[in-house]
């Protein structure tokens, strides 16, 4: 099985699975290709909520990245100034592949991305910022996915 982090790369997606199907060769462990796609997901009860969410994970996530091998991690104000910066830009085009939204939304961005990829299997990670907002994202899009699915 290969699986491939989009919420890290997502410009080598479709590259990185094309050429994991080409240069597969079947063994007694697996007779035929099997990807996973990783993908972040930002889900809450509203659009609204979510879009809120997904500024803050966003925000945290430039702040993490761009403290990476600095002796104080830089503040949430000092990753605010950085966003618009080409260091926090790069950094967000990481999350360029984020299901969010209302829970319906993120179900059908995580099908749509399934259908796109031609994945086997989803690994969503879910970046709230908080340990509630995750275990609630993760739920709304448990309850959302099974929703399609029955539905589908």
């Amino acid at each position: 099985p290969f699986a491939f982090a989009s919420h890290f790369a997502p410009d080598a997606l479709h590259d990185a699975l094309d050429r994991y199907r080409s240069l597969f060769t079947p063994s007694a462990e697996l007779a035929r290709p099997h990807a996973m796609v990783a993908v972040n997901v930002v889900a809450a009860a509203t659009s609204e909520a979510a879009a809120t969410l997904l500024e803050r994970v966003q925000l945290e996530r430039v702040r993490r990245f761009l403290s990476l091998g600095r002796p104080v991690e830089l503040t949430e104000e000092e990753a605010a100034l950085l966003v618009d910066h080409p260091a926090g830009r790069q950094v967000l085009a990481m999350m360029r592949v984020t299901a969010h939204g209302a829970p319906a939304d993120v179900a059908q961005h995580l099908r749509s991305l399934a259908e796109q990829t031609g994945a086997d299997e989803l690994i969503t990670v879910h970046s709230a910022t908080t340990v509630a907002e995750r275990l609630q994202s993760l739920r709304l899009t448990a309850e959302a996915w099974q929703r399609a699915t029955v539905a589908a």
